[in-house]
């Protein structure tokens, strides 16, 4: 440990937290729009219902300790404590990456880091995504790469990839991907022959997220009496910072099962003029990408199963395309592709993957 206090590794790990630090204080805007606090109004009050758990969590959290919880304040309280465990799992992630790197190799996944970096301290400061539970689904997914990445306590992948299904059933779109693509390399790594142990955790995580994603999206229901409805309505008001505002979308589709496709169509509107944009600015990243996974498929080409196995990766994306189709967050989506594709390099270059690094 002396070592690496008087290492390069400790002084860029040093200046990569101010600046992530200086990076949240600037994106912080203070507030936490209805959108975000309205999913506390959904416990497990009635029955196993979808994004239940954070709601019961905090509401058990408060009968426990007496601590008004379910407040629009308690609810901030909880919101900050997630940014600094986020910006905390973040920085032990890039500690576990540098560490797995050889010497030589490091200064080029410095680049990575900072690149990757940009785009995750100020996800969650801002005033759409603080106090979203996106969050949380975020440093579940962290925690998981670290794990598969050091070969530690991997048992536990599917147990929190499930974990996280309770929080929110859009985690089998947005971040399980990565998750199972690592455990596919690493199920893979010796092509002529299947890693068993491996083979079993992609197949346990992926069995997990979908039995629970169709329970939620297809199954259980909130069965609500109109007093419990108007209950859920007037409880989720008051958990906004004017206490009269909800997510009438949220409610509609989760509590009471409406298709809101047409309620949200104007935001749908914004995403269609916006998304061309953000693809011309961020043009000169995505022809670097088809540059690099066309090189990589091009020399496993004479190899089927490495061939299949990058081409998985090549497509993990792909699980966002129902969010994009159906939904208007275009900027979470936006988020979460350049997380599945940069966090799984990262993972697959300190795992030594030998093709990504020739490419990189």
């Amino acid at each position: 440990m002396k070592n690496f206090f008087k290492s390069k590794d400790f002084l860029f790990l040093v200046l990569l937290g101010i600046f992530g630090i200086l990076f949240v204080i600037w994106s912080f805007d203070g507030n936490i729009i209805p959108q975000n606090t309205t999913l506390y109004a959904m416990t497990y009050e009635y029955g196993f219902v979808s994004r239940g758990l954070l709601g019961t969590i905090w509401t058990y959290i408060g009968e426990l300790t007496g601590l008004n919880t379910m407040s629009y304040n308690g609810i901030y309280a909880l919101s900050k404590l997630f940014l600094v465990i986020f910006c905390i799992v973040l920085m032990i992630f890039f500690l576990q990456i540098i560490l797995k790197t050889k010497e030589q190799d490091k200064k080029y996944m410095y680049y990575l880091i900072v690149f990757f970096s940009i785009f995750n301290f100020p996800m969650f400061a801002g005033e759409h995504n603080f106090g979203r539970v996106d969050v949380v689904l975020v440093i579940i997914t962290f925690i998981c790469c670290i794990l598969i990445v050091q070969g530690f306590l991997e048992w536990l992948v599917p147990i929190l990839c499930g974990i996280a299904m309770l929080f929110h059933q859009g985690y089998v779109f947005m971040y399980v991907n990565i998750v199972l693509i690592l455990l596919l390399f690493k199920a893979l790594k010796d092509t002529s022959k299947i890693s068993k142990k491996y083979a079993t955790l992609f197949i346990i995580t992926l069995v997990v997220v979908s039995v629970l994603f169709i329970y939620f999206e297809f199954i259980s229901s909130y069965n609500l009496t109109e007093s419990q409805a108007t209950h859920i309505v007037e409880y989720a008001k008051s958990l906004s910072a004017n206490g009269s505002d909800y997510s009438v979308s949220l409610i509609d589709h989760e509590v009471f099962g409406k298709d809101v496709f047409e309620a949200e169509w104007p935001y749908h509107l914004v995403c269609y003029i916006e998304t061309p944009i953000f693809l011309v600015l961020f043009s000169p990243y995505i022809v670097l990408f088809v540059l690099f996974f066309r090189n990589i498929l091009r020399e496993t080409k004479g190899d089927k199963l490495t061939y299949v196995k990058y081409l998985f990766l090549l497509l993990g994306g792909a699980t966002n395309i129902p969010e994009i189709i159906l939904k208007t967050d275009y900027g979470r989506y936006a988020y979460s592709l350049i997380f599945y594709y940069l966090g799984a390099i990262l993972c697959l270059m300190a795992m030594g993957d030998k093709i990504i690094w020739n490419k990189y």
